[in-house]
């Protein structure tokens, strides 16, 4: 059922990395998407960069084949849903989350989470500024300053992004899922929200996205 994803622990709670950039917590059927922008792809058409039609279809179509093959009760962004103040594309989510009534649906509002909610409504989004899990996890958007002790905090907002190296002095930099002490970093959902290069300390540990997998890649630190 997991294909290529990759287990791990946080905070002795199992959870899945998947390929998709997203997060599965079997547990609690629960799938954990970060950074998805949406309503980005108008921005850009605004400002004469082409994106192809039907781009916001396409990524709803892979958020629904998500829930299918990962058993999910409960889909939670950890903020910047959607990109910027209402566009057509706002709408088109609402009506995608209306017909999915077996799901529960919840935001951590992000700094782009500009949306007017009283004006253009949330539809069935729950609202938060970060949820707690088991005693154990703590979702934010934006990495926390001071985690409490005995939590991992589990954020988005930083887009990672890690450079490796192959032959012939190609760089290829790739999407990551990173963790550094207590925190832990999901890759961006959205396909147009570009990436920041991490550059880890040694106690750091990295998960490449690399196609149709998760690795865990160990740095060589000289």
């Amino acid at each position: 059922m997991l294909g290529n994803a990759l287990p791990i622990t946080l905070g002795g709670i199992a959870v899945y990395l998947l390929p998709q950039r997203a997060l599965y917590i079997p547990a609690h059927q629960l799938l954990v998407i970060a950074d998805w922008h949406l309503g980005k792809i108008q921005h850009f058409r605004k400002n004469g960069i082409f994106i192809p039609q039907n781009t916001l279809a396409n990524e709803l179509q892979q958020l629904t084949a998500l829930t299918a093959v990962y058993p999910t009760r409960h889909v939670l962004f950890l903020g910047d849903l959607f990109h910027s103040s209402w566009n057509p594309e706002w709408d088109m989510l609402l009506t995608y989350l209306a017909e999915r009534t077996s799901l529960t649906f919840s935001l951590i509002i992000g700094n782009h989470d500009i949306i007017d909610f009283e004006r253009n409504g949330s539809g069935h989004l729950a609202l938060y500024d970060q949820w707690e899990l088991d005693n154990q996890l703590i979702f934010t958007h934006q990495p926390m300053a001071s985690v409490p002790e005995g939590f991992i905090n589990v954020t988005g907002h930083v887009h990672p992004g890690y450079t490796i190296r192959a032959k012939g002095k190609q760089r290829y930099r790739l999407p990551c899922f990173y963790r550094e002490r207590q925190t832990f970093i999901l890759p961006a959902f959205g396909k147009y929200t570009g990436l920041h290069t991490v550059s880890p300390s040694e106690d750091a540990a990295i998960y490449l996205i690399l196609g149709d997998e998760v690795v865990h890649h160990r740095p060589r630190f000289r």
